[in-house]
């Protein structure tokens, strides 16, 4: 199956997910503990949240776990999906992303439950700033697969760089990297986070520590040495992208924005080092 759930099994027609129910969203800026609940309210809230599987579901709570059966007509056109998925997956690679939309969203009408494909289509939402789209998907994402670190990375960024909810965003990240304590991208938009809230000295410990676990990741390099520069540092930050050029790799479309900054500020860094320096040895000439 192509649920990322706790547990999952299915005979074609019947699905079975079962998940803790601390880990379960209901709303993502409003964490609720539904294990202290009566089980009525808490099934009417589940039923709610899991309405994008189909309609006829049952629920059952054993022991802080729930359970949900899923029926399923039996799905002939499941190859549609894959070809609908991987073609998607081309289009977003290639900045296409409306086009991926359009067949990651043919790819769910066939198969609800395939968290990948509604991962990607809220990347590709993202990409196209439909950001409400998005973040449902990513929850959704969430509610199946609750140990996926890049949907609560994703969801992170859409809490802190667009609705500049900085402690929900932090809450994901830190949930991200409970799962995922190596992510890359994880520990970039952390740092990132603790730049806004004025822990630069955390920010820098968090770009270092990514760097060294994936050196060909762009973002932290471009992270650090914006850092560098705003705490009047230009000439280390100027190193810190001499060495991104060295070792990081730009290799689709949604990292050609962020080469075309790198190579603009390397330029501006380059010459006010420059300037720096003459004036430097200028003074030593004298």
């Amino acid at each position: 199956m192509l649920v990322r759930s706790s547990n999952c099994a299915s005979d074609g027609t019947v699905m079975q997910i079962i998940v803790k129910l601390k880990d379960v969203i209901i709303d993502p800026a409003k964490p609720m503990d539904l294990t202290s609940m009566p089980a009525e309210k808490a099934i009417a809230l589940l039923r709610k949240a899991y309405g994008f599987l189909a309609a006829n579901m049952t629920f059952e709570i054993r022991d802080e776990m729930v359970v949900i059966t899923v029926d399923y007509e039996r799905r002939q056109d499941e190859a549609i999906a894959k070809d609908c998925f991987n073609r998607g997956m081309k289009q977003a690679k290639s900045g296409r992303y409306n086009k991926a939309v359009d067949l990651f969203t043919r790819t769910l009408k066939i198969v609800p439950e395939h968290t990948e494909a509604r991962r990607n289509l809220a990347m590709a939402l993202k990409n196209a700033d439909r950001l409400i789209e998005a973040k449902d998907h990513l929850v959704d994402v969430l509610r199946l697969s609750p140990d996926d670190s890049w949907a609560y990375v994703l969801l992170g960024n859409i809490y802190a760089w667009h609705e500049n909810d900085l402690d929900t965003a932090e809450r994901f990240y830190r949930r991200a990297l409970d799962f995922a304590p190596k992510d890359t991208y994880a520990l970039t938009n952390y740092a990132a986070l603790k730049i806004e809230r004025k822990d630069c000295e955390g920010a820098r410990s968090l770009f270092e520590q990514t760097i060294a676990l994936e050196p060909k990741h762009p973002n932290p390099y471009y992270g650090l040495a914006t850092l560098l520069n705003d705490s009047g540092r230009p000439a280390e930050s100027l190193a810190t992208l001499d060495r991104m050029f060295d070792a990081a790799k730009f290799d689709d479309a949604r990292t050609a924005d962020l080469l075309k900054e790198c190579r603009e500020f390397h330029l501006r860094l380059s010459a006010q080092v420059a300037d720096a320096d003459h004036d430097r040895l200028w003074n030593v000439v004298l």
